[in-house]
């Protein structure tokens, strides 16, 4: 499910970014502090904070099992990312 945010800016690509998108097709809320993202426009791991704002992380700081989900997401993503020169 999509839900809309206040609009942020990814901290890599500087895109505006308004809306999230759950992996888990049962959550409906809104992302949690700590809460883990890609840039749709980018492809950047970011994390949310308190205020849902996305500060840009290194994978290396999530568990091993999390580490390889964001590597699945990363190229499951890599077909929508706009192609890069």
């Amino acid at each position: 499910m999509t839900i809309r945010l206040e609009p942020c800016q990814c901290p890599t690509c500087e895109t505006l970014l308004d809306a999230t998108t759950a992996m888990n097709a049962d959550a409906n809320t809104r992302p949690a502090a700590g809460d883990v993202t890609l840039c749709a426009y980018c492809g950047e791991l970011c994390e949310f904070d308190s205020e849902t704002r996305m500060h840009k992380i290194n994978i290396k700081e999530l568990e091993p099992e999390v580490q390889d989900v964001i590597a699945i997401m990363r190229v499951e993503l890599e077909q929508y990312l706009p192609t890069r020169h």
